[in-house]
């Protein structure tokens, strides 16, 4: 029992016995008055009668929505670390943290110096491929490999010696010449035509050459665009790690980036309550931090195992939050409804708390008067300025509002007005 209901409660007694002691004397101090007047006259006797004044409410059987408060966090719904693909001296910083971002909004400038000059060592290795080909051009095709400078000069040779190896051959039929001279013109025709296979294979080789520096003059295209960072997602810049005149490596992470909208609120619910939950469920949270706002959402995952410590199930939920005004961090708060009671509700203006021992004051008819009686309930849950009660109370009693410090049992009341609101919906707090 707190101190000021003691306080309350041995004032009311000290109000009461002197209030008492008060109307004794006064009838005592008439009855002697009286004696001492003229005998003839008959005797009277006053009498008074103390009745406190109260207001009632009366106890009503309502349904209860039973509730349960779950705590959980906001989360990002991503969280990504950007670093460039090149290396270099960072130019330009375009955001900071705190910034709010857009997909493929430009964040950071790399100098794109070296990644100009190696486009311009990659386009004169090409352009000198190309030039051994006979080509101005990547684009330019070759219908025939023949017509390439140097197969066509193999080619022409290799013919020459065939032709000469054919006349020796004829020559010496006639015998013209000996047959050295014959062997030797079949020797220079096999030579010359191996050296034509040969150009034939090393034309292939620079036409692979030519792809492999287009790919090399690409990618050096490709680095220079990487010069230039973007942001992959919309969302806010939580972290910023780099500043005009460092030097990054391909890979270091510049900024950290995390979304806002939607967010994921991660909550621990105890395993009994889980029933009330499944995926696609709609739910409202609460915040601390923004009083008198709700935000919509939905519940996305139910984790199938529950932690055998706490007796809880992790379940993650997706929150609308368009304006941007929740953080990531921040504590959310739903409510889920357990179950749905018939109990009695009395105002909690009635209930008195007092060593220990919850109580009301029921106001009852007797002998046509109205008395107060001291009776022991036991409180249950709250629903607005109405509050459960367990015990010796019906629908319908009625019970003292006003006056309790100065109410005893069995003491006679006035009853003066009748509460006459209701429980708001039967909601449990």
């Amino acid at each position: 029992m707190k101190m000021s209901n003691f306080r309350n409660f041995k004032k009311s007694r000290i109000v009461f016995w002197a209030f008492f002691c008060f109307t004794f004397l006064s009838a005592v101090l008439t009855i002697l008055t009286g004696c001492g007047g003229k005998k003839e006259e008959p005797k009277t006797q006053s009498t008074m009668t103390l009745e406190i004044p109260v207001d009632v409410g009366r106890a009503t059987m309502a349904p209860l929505e039973r509730k349960l408060d779950v705590v959980g966090s906001f989360n990002a719904y991503a969280e990504v670390s950007v670093s460039p693909l090149v290396s270099g001296n960072v130019k330009q910083v375009m955001v900071k943290m705190g910034d709010r971002v857009k997909k493929d909004q430009v964040v950071l400038n790399i100098d794109p110096a070296d990644q100009l000059l190696q486009i311009q060592l990659d386009t004169a290795n090409l352009q000198q491929e190309l030039a051994r080909l006979g080509l101005s051009s990547v684009n330019q095709k070759i219908t025939d490999i023949n017509k390439v400078p140097a197969v066509a000069k193999a080619k022409a040779t290799m013919d020459n010696a065939y032709s000469n190896w054919q006349r020796n051959i004829r020559l010496r039929k006639e015998d013209l010449i000996s047959d050295k001279d014959v062997e030797d013109s079949e020797a220079n025709y096999l030579t010359s035509k191996a050296d034509y296979r040969d150009q034939l294979e090393q034309v292939k080789q620079k036409f692979a050459s030519i792809q492999s520096r287009l790919a090399s003059l690409n990618i050096s295209r490709q680095n220079l665009k990487y010069t230039t960072l973007k942001s992959p997602i919309d969302g806010f810049v939580k972290e910023q790690k780099v500043y005009a005149g460092d030097y990054m490596r391909s890979g270091d992470a510049a900024y950290t980036l995390v979304t806002a909208q939607p967010l994921l609120l991660n909550m621990e619910i105890p395993e009994k309550f889980i029933r009330k939950i499944s995926l696609g469920k709609e739910i409202f949270v609460t915040t601390d931090g923004l009083p008198g706002k709700s935000f919509k959402g939905r519940i996305i995952h139910i984790n199938p195992v529950s932690n055998q410590t706490t007796r809880t199930i992790t379940v993650q939920a997706q929150i609308e939050n368009p304006s941007f005004i929740l953080k990531p961090g921040m504590f959310g708060r739903i409510t889920l409804v357990t179950s749905i009671d018939k109990v009695v509700l009395i105002p909690r203006a009635a209930l008195i708390d007092q060593l220990g021992v919850t109580k009301v004051f029921l106001i009852k008819k007797e002998g046509g008067k109205a008395k107060a009686f001291e009776t022991k309930v036991e409180k249950g849950d709250r629903a607005g300025d109405w509050i459960e009660v367990k015990g010796n109370i019906k629908d319908g009693d009625m019970a003292a509002i006003s006056s309790i410090p100065i109410l005893a049992n069995g003491i006679e009341v006035k009853i003066q007005k009748e509460d006459s609101s209701r429980p708001p919906g039967g909601t449990s707090k």
